[in-house]
């Protein structure tokens, strides 16, 4: 898919002033956002940094603006929850496995990671995650729970935002 503008490219797509044609350049512009989006599924790689301070998830090398920090004094809890994934008909499971993350007082959950196949694992990491945010024993303790699914995204209506923002602009640039 990436690949066809520079075809049309080599056979000359230019038009009779000697520039690119509209059409092309519209096209290159979306290849370009579409190859950002076929690297950054291929090379993703989540991390989650986690100090005394707090914790923060990002997604590497990319920037998506999924990355969310909360800091150590707005942990409610660290967490495991069971997800399991339907279609859209609940007919059969897509997806069945545990997430360890933390919650915060104001009740958003954050997956600092996963998949865990059971419980067990998912639970002794939301300890390890516990024990390094409790290692100077300054103000509360926090605990390890298991938890109910909730699905909130708070960051979701920003992710769609700025990639259409993105999309946006790549045509306007090949439209120029």
């Amino acid at each position: 898919m990436c690949f066809i503008p520079f075809i049309f490219l080599k056979d000359g797509a230019k038009g009779p002033d000697g520039r690119f044609t509209t059409e092309i350049r519209i096209l290159m512009a979306l290849a370009t956002v579409a190859a950002y989006w076929i690297l950054g599924v291929v090379a993703n790689w989540r991390i989650a940094i986690v100090r005394q301070t707090g914790v923060r998830t990002s997604i590497l090398p990319f920037p998506t603006g999924s990355g969310q920090g909360v800091r150590r004094d707005s942990i409610l809890h660290c967490y495991a929850r069971h997800h399991v994934e339907t279609d859209e008909s609940n007919s059969y499971v897509v997806a069945d496995y545990y997430a360890m993350g933390i919650e915060t007082i104001e009740g958003h959950q954050m997956d600092v990671h996963l998949p865990y196949g059971g419980e067990a694992e998912a639970l002794d990491a939301a300890r390890e995650v516990a024990r390094v945010l409790d290692h100077d024993m300054s103000g509360r303790r926090i605990e390890v729970r298991s938890v109910e699914t909730k699905l909130t995204y708070p960051t979701l209506k920003r992710l769609v935002v700025f990639w259409s923002v993105v999309t946006l602009c790549a045509v306007y640039v090949g439209w120029r």
